[in-house]
């Protein structure tokens, strides 16, 4: 009996998932730590702005004042539905889908300049007010780190996908010498 023998090739290897919420499925080095920085200060502000004042805020709003009008009716709902977008948003990016939690993000940001837009209406008469901003505001900064975690984790293979594509042999019109062999 023979024992067969295998060849290796080099084939590209594709990068091993290094496991863990904090970390990035394609980083190495600095920026695999950038991307776990970056990870643990979104998970805290989306902790503190998102979930304990984005649903604790708008629900004591809803419950607490009886005579509430419509304007403030809509500023909390607005105020609550991106805070589940932002918690929503943070999850899709701790599962590795960094694209797809910008997207949610953004549109998180849309809802909290509705916000912002509702309370400056109704706080219009109170030039010194626009409502509890302080609360709600904060979560830009959520949608600008999931943006750059977006890119420290994606420009690297934009880049090399690139740099394929310009080493890629071009054709030639005269024919190749692959094609004059057969």
């Amino acid at each position: 009996m023979r024992k067969q023998i295998k060849i290796n090739k080099k084939t590209e290897e594709t990068p091993k998932f290094r496991g863990g919420i904090f970390a990035a499925e394609y980083c190495t080095g600095k920026t695999l730590a950038a991307v776990m920085v970056l990870k643990m200060l979104e998970m805290i502000l989306v902790t503190i702005f998102g979930l304990f004042m984005g649903i604790f805020a708008p629900l004591s709003i809803f419950l607490g004042v009886e005579d509430a009008d419509a304007l403030a009716i809509q500023a909390a709902v607005s105020w609550l539905i991106s805070s589940v977008l932002y918690i929503g948003g943070f999850f899709t990016l701790m599962l590795g889908n960094s694209r797809i939690a910008t997207i949610v993000h953004t549109v998180a940001a849309v809802g909290t300049f509705i916000t912002y837009s509702a309370y400056t209406q109704m706080f219009r008469d109170n030039p010194n007010s626009t409502g509890p901003s302080v609360l709600y505001m904060p979560c830009l900064f959520i949608t600008l780190l999931t943006l750059a975690i977006m890119l420290v984790i994606n420009i690297p293979k934009w880049f090399d996908k690139r740099v394929k594509m310009l080493n890629e042999k071009a054709p030639s019109i005269l024919g190749d010498d692959d094609d004059k062999e057969e």
